[in-house]
C-alpha cells in the first residue's frame, strides 16, 4: 500500500504525534498486516527520515548518529533482530535524545531492549492503535469506490476487524462492483495465509516449524504437552524466540499457552498442507495420551476418535466407567459411550451400567430399563462364581439405588440386599471399592 492510498488511522496517528512532540522513542507493535510500517511512512511523508531494517536478523546499516543528516530514524523489523552489535546500537541511538526515533517489531518490546524503554519512558502502541474503526473503513472503502451495501459493510467489519492487509486484499476483489461474497472471503483468507508465509513462516528455522505446527489444532498447551507431542526437550526456548518474533500467542499465568486466533487459523492451514494423515494420525494420539495421562478424559477421548483409534476409546471409556461411576463422569463423555458399537457394549458390564444411567439422567427411561435389562440378562447367562457374574451383580445394586428415573420407592430393602452382597464378597479389592460407592 503505497502512501497515497492510505488510509489514515486516527489512532496511531495521534500516538507517533504524542511522540514527536516529546521527542520520545515510540515503539510500535503489531501483527502481521496491521499497517504498522505504512502508518509511520504515511505520518512521516513531508519529512526525510532515514529507514534501517533488522529483516536479516541484523542492522546492515549502522551509520554513526553525527553522520545522519535526516531528524528522523526509524528502524524496522526489530523483533527479528538476533545480532549484538545491531542491539547495542539500537540501544544507543534510542538513549541518544539527538534523533527522533521510531522502532517498529511484531512483538512486544524484546527483553534485550526493556531496560531502555522503561528508562527513556517510550511511547507504545499496538494493535488497538493500528486497526481502523467503522468510519475509517467505510473511507478506505469510499475511496477505492467499493460500493457495498449496509449488510455488506457490516459483514467487512466483521470479518475484518479493522485490519488493514484483510481490507486491502477485499478492495481488491470488489473492485468493478464485484459484491461481497463468502467466495471472496475465502479468496482473502487464502491470500492472507500465503502472505503469512512469506512474511514470516519462511524465516522459521524447521526446528520452530516442527513445534508451532505440532500444537496449533489444540485450544491450549503446555510445555509438557509440546513436549511429549514433538519429543523435544527444546520447547521452552524455542516458546521464548516465538515471542521475541512475534506476538503469536499469550502465556497464562498457569504456564498453559494459546495461540491468537488469526495465528491459529493460519497454522491449521499449513498443517493441513504440509502434514501427512499419518503425522497427524500420531499427533493426535500422542496430545490423547497427555490427556490420558492428565485425567483429561474428554479430551482425551476426542483425540483418540480424531486419530481413528476405536480401540482406545472403547478401552478409555470401560476404565473411566470403572474409575467414576458417579453421573457427572458418565455425562460429560456421554456422547463417545453413544457412538460405542452395541455388541462392544453387550460385552462389557460397566458400560451396560453406564448406559442405563445415561439415558436415566438424559430422560429416556425406556432405553435406560432396556440396557438395565440387558446387564441382567447377562447376569443371570454368566458363569457362577465369575469376575464378571460378580461385577454385573454389583452394578445392577448401583443401579437400582442411583437410576434418577425411578424414585426413591423400596431403596432401604435394596441398600440391605447390597450390605449382604458386599460382605460376601470375600475381601477381594476391586469390588470392595465399588461396594463402597454404592454404599456412599
Amino acid at each position: 500500500m503505497s502512501d497515497t492510498d492510505y488510509t489514515k488511522v486516527s489512532a496511531i496517528y495521534k500516538k507517533i504525534k504524542e511522540a514527536e512532540n516529546d521527542h520520545r522513542v515510540i515503539y510500535i507493535s503489531g501483527a502481521v498486516g496491521f499497517g504498522k510500517t505504512t502508518a509511520v511512512k504515511y505520518y512521516f511523508r513531508r519529512k526525510a527520515y532515514l529507514y534501517l531494517s533488522g529483516r536479516d536478523g541484523y542492522l546492515e546499516s549502522r551509520p554513526k548518529t553525527e553522520t545522519i543528516r535526516q531528524n528522523v530514524i526509524v528502524i524496522d523489523d526489530i523483533s527479528w533482530i538476533t545480532d549484538g552489535e545491531s542491539q547495542d546500537y539500537i540501544r544507543n541511538i534510542a538513549a541518544s535524545e539527538e534523533k527522533q526515533v521510531v522502532l517498529i517489531g511484531r512483538s512486544t518490546v524484546p527483553p534485550w531492549l526493556r531496560i531502555t524503554s522503561i528508562e527513556k519512558n517510550f511511547v507504545l502502541a499496538d494493535e488497538r492503535d493500528l486497526v481502523m474503526d467503522e468510519a475509517e473503513i467505510r473511507k478506505f472503502l469510499d475511496d477505492r469506490n467499493i460500493i457495498t451495501s449496509d449488510i455488506e459493510r457490516k459483514d467487512i467489519i466483521r470479518q475484518t476487524r479493522g485490519h488493514a492487509l484483510t481490507l486491502l486484499y477485499i478492495a481488491y476483489y470488489m473492485a468493478g462492483g464485484i459484491p461481497y461474497s463468502k467466495e471472496i472471503e475465502e479468496k482473502v483468507r487464502q491470500d492472507f495465509f500465503h502472505y503469512c508465509d512469506y512474511a514470516f513462516f519462511e524465516k522459521w528455522d524447521d526446528e520452530m516449524k516442527e513445534v508451532l505446527l505440532a500444537v496449533c489444532q489444540y485450544p491450549e498447551f503446555t510445555v509438557e504437552m509440546a513436549e511429549m507431542i514433538t519429543g523435544n526437550s527444546r520447547i521452552p526456548s524455542l516458546l521464548e524466540y516465538a515471542f521475541a518474533v512475534g506476538s503469536f500467542m499469550i502465556k497464562k499465568n498457569d504456564g498453559v499457552y494459546a495461540y491468537r486466533f488469526t495465528l491459529q487459523r493460519y497454522l491449521r492451514w499449513k498443517q493441513s498442507v504440509v502434514y501427512t494423515k499419518e503425522q497427524l494420525k500420531e499427533n493426535y494420539e500422542r496430545a490423547a495420551l497427555y490427556y490420558e495421562i492428565h485425567d483429561q478424559i474428554a479430551l482425551a477421548l476426542k483425540y483418540y476418535e480424531q486419530a481413528g483409534n476405536q480401540n482406545k476409546v472403547s478401552g478409555l471409556l470401560i476404565k473411566n466407567a470403572e474409575k467414576h461411576p458417579g453421573i457427572g463422569h458418565f455425562f460429560e463423555t456421554r456422547e463417545y459411550y453413544y457412538k460405542l458399537p452395541e455388541e462392544t457394549i453387550k460385552k462389557s458390564p460397566t458400560l451396560m451400567s453406564g448406559m442405563s444411567m445415561l439415558y436415566s439422567i438424559t430422560i429416556q427411561p425406556e432405553k435406560s430399563e432396556e440396557w438395565y435389562n440387558e446387564l441382567a440378562q447377562f447376569e443371570k447367562k454368566a458363569e457362577k462364581s465369575s469376575t464378571q457374574k460378580r461385577e454385573a451383580k454389583i452394578r445392577l445394586a448401583y443401579l437400582d439405588i442411583a437410576l434418577p428415573h425411578r424414585g426413591i420407592h423400596g431403596v432401604i430393602g435394596i441398600l440391605r440386599n447390597v450390605s449382604i452382597l458386599c460382605r460376601n464378597k470375600k475381601g477381594q479389592s476391586f469390588f470392595s471399592w465399588d461396594c463402597h460407592h454404592v454404599m456412599y
